[in-house]
């Protein structure tokens, strides 16, 4: 009768031992498998705003991050290349017009210690003036009739922001403002020197500011830093999963005034 060597029979186990428990482990991840506190588990939301005032001088980095929909507040954040420091719940930076990037490109990074990292590369719009506001150089607006406002083209840039603000009230999430579709020209509507009834003349002096920016900048999150509040939201710009949200970078131009009179 024939009999299999003892020796190869052994062999043949151990073979078969081998591929059991590389079989598990190829059904497990490995040695080495990712733990189960992956970033599958989390999702990412972050508004990155850049504001670049020409008209006061000032500038801030801000970035507002949740993870899962909840405030987080221990990532790292670097945006051109400054990694901004925990301020208020926020990752922020803020100095003179100066200290943010100027018109072209820069790379923001999100790390998320060893769970999640991603870099993305934006865009800043060039600076800019306005050109005219169609008054005469006395500057009466009377009865608080439309203005017109010109200003030079942006390179960079996804849009415009006009605004109209009592001068005492800039910088006080106040005034009137509105998105403007032509590249060079906008008017300020009557209704943006009147009370709020819209009907009676709110007499004095007005400053008028244009911005341009790039991207989709947060209503919320630029108030805080803008002669008025944006008109309203613009859609998300971000969406890397599991990365999303918006980056908005705004220049605010030095503004003109007009001198509202009831007549």
């Amino acid at each position: 009768m024939f009999q299999m060597d003892n020796s190869k029979i052994s062999t043949h186990r151990q073979v078969c031992l081998i591929v059991a428990i590389l079989v598990s482990l190829l059904a497990f991840g490995g040695c080495n498998s990712t733990p189960q506190d992956s970033v599958d588990q989390y999702l990412y939301e972050a508004d990155i705003l850049i504001v670049r005032d020409l008209a006061a001088n000032y500038g801030v980095k801000v970035v507002k991050l949740d993870r899962n929909e909840t405030s987080f507040t221990s990532a790292e954040v670097v945006l051109a290349e400054d990694t901004l420091p925990l301020s208020g719940g926020l990752y922020r930076r803020t100095g003179d017009a100066a200290s943010v990037p100027v018109a072209g490109a820069f790379t923001a990074s999100i790390i998320d210690s060893s769970v999640f990292g991603d870099t993305l590369v934006l865009t800043m719009p060039a600076d800019f003036s306005i050109v005219t506001n169609g008054l005469p150089d006395n500057r009466i607006n009377p009865a608080g009739a439309a203005v017109n406002v010109d200003w030079e083209g942006v390179a960079n840039a996804s849009g415009y922001v006009l605004a109209a603000v009592p001068r005492d009230s800039s910088y006080k999430a106040q005034g009137y403002s509105e998105w403007v579709s032509s590249i060079t020209s906008g008017l300020v509507p009557p209704d943006a020197f009147r009370w709020s009834n819209g009907i009676d003349v709110d007499t004095g002096w007005y400053d008028i500011f244009v911005y341009t920016y790039n991207g989709s900048p947060d209503d919320s999150l630029s108030s805080d830093y803008l002669p008025v509040p944006l008109p309203s939201d613009l859609g998300n710009s971000i969406n890397v999963p599991p990365l999303q949200g918006r980056y908005g970078g705004i220049v605010v131009a030095a503004p003109e005034s007009v001198h509202v009179v009831t007549q």
